[in-house]
């Protein structure tokens, strides 16, 4: 089943949801998402839109439980990215993602007219678990 970021009530670290479909994290907090797997999930998909289409997504860190989770990258396209994570086995009812950023760029960097004071670097769309 497909979530989006919207409906997330246990997200933490992220800026008001946008008209884009997504909510930023936020430079000054780690990103994190509490969530309850369904028992068949394996992996859980994460949809990600970037400040940048070069975006380095393998200097990403995702952590399952404080514990670092393989992700590969399953498409690309411009700035969207579909990531997926293996989950851990033994999870309990409620758990831990956390998502860390190598760096943010500031917004006046992109657009020195702009009135957005944000340094920013990802932003979540939807999380998807997968058997």
């Amino acid at each position: 089943a497909t979530t989006n970021v919207a409906a997330i009530a246990g997200r933490q670290g992220f800026h008001d949801f946008e008209r884009g479909g997504f909510a930023w994290m936020m430079a000054d907090m780690p990103a994190r998402l509490h969530f309850t797997p369904p028992a068949e999930a394996r992996r859980l998909r994460l949809r990600l839109y970037t400040i940048g289409s070069d975006y380095r997504m393998a200097d990403v860190v995702m952590q399952v439980n404080g514990q670092r989770a393989a992700q590969r990258v399953v498409e690309r396209k411009d700035r969207w990215h579909q990531v997926e994570l293996d989950l851990p086995p033994g999870l309990g009812a409620i758990n831990q993602l956390a998502i860390v950023s190598p760096y943010w760029v500031p917004t006046r960097f992109l657009n020195p007219d702009g009135r957005d004071d944000r340094a920013l670097a990802m932003a979540l769309s939807e999380v998807t678990f997968l058997g």
